[in-house]
């Protein structure tokens, strides 16, 4: 049987736009700032056909990892997806900030994205990003979710602060604060426009509207060409936080306020 995936070489990624590549800790508002890209900078305006999943509007470029090749990638598709925008938007949660994991199984892809990406990372309250990971482990991997308590919290919270210190090191890294994002989106456009070295568009409303539903994301999937919110939904409702974890979190990541 033919290999979905084949090394991807220098010659394949010519032609394609410099690469911005948004780097989260999970639930910390990755689709927003994707979102926010498409809809406020023409360069990366992307589309999609009839029955393409959302992520065909950007690279979940962990599909690329080793041991990952999920069923519904190729490096026919991760090619054509690279292709379509003018600048192409590639999603992490699990790229080595040194990019080495993805060095082991595409070295050109990591060499292009050394060379040529701009990465954005983005950040947000914990006490925001744990309740809505466990809403969505229930559905991506239960057996990670177990319950939502102090044992979670305190692993998970561990992971987040692992992730953001990792990221941190990288130089010339653009560090984006979610709160800020949507309590005053344009000013965080403009620092964008600044380190994108592109004029924003200012289209109104600024911020992308969410789906209402995973029934509109389905409709979307089907009909849609395009798509404002590539948002992923959890089924399960997402949990409150208990307040009297707040010294367990501050303990673990003390620039977590406690307020």
């Amino acid at each position: 049987m033919k290999p979905r995936y084949r090394t991807i070489q220098p010659n394949d990624l010519r032609g394609i736009g410099d690469p911005v590549v948004v780097a989260t800790f999970m639930r910390s508002g990755t689709h927003l700032t994707m979102d926010l890209l498409r809809r406020q900078f023409s360069s990366f305006a992307s589309w999609k056909r009839p029955l393409e999943a959302l992520d065909s509007l950007y690279l979940p470029v962990d599909v690329l990892l080793p041991g990952w090749e999920p069923a519904d990638w190729n490096t026919k598709r991760v090619l054509d997806v690279l292709r379509r925008p003018k600048r192409p938007i590639l999603k992490t949660h699990f790229l080595d900030a040194d990019l080495g994991n993805l060095r082991q199984s595409q070295p050109a892809v990591a060499d292009w994205l050394e060379q040529r990406a701009t990465v954005l990372y983005v950040t947000r309250d914990l006490r925001q990003v744990l309740p809505s990971l466990w809403a969505f482990l229930q559905d991506w991997r239960p057996e990670q979710a177990g319950a939502f308590d102090e044992a979670f919290v305190r692993h998970w919270s561990h992971q987040a602060l692992q992730h953001r210190d990792g990221w941190r090191c990288r130089p010339l890294l653009c560090e984006l604060d979610y709160a800020q994002l949507t309590g005053d989106p344009l000013d965080s456009l403009r620092r964008l426009g600044d380190w994108l070295n592109e004029a924003p568009l200012l289209r109104q409303p600024l911020l992308p509207r969410p789906l209402s539903s995973r029934w509109q994301s389905r409709c979307l999937r089907l009909f849609a060409c395009d798509s404002e919110s590539t948002a992923i939904l959890a089924s399960r409702q997402t949990p409150s936080w208990n307040p009297a974890w707040n010294q367990l979190l501050q303990s673990v990541c003390p620039s977590e306020s406690s307020s």
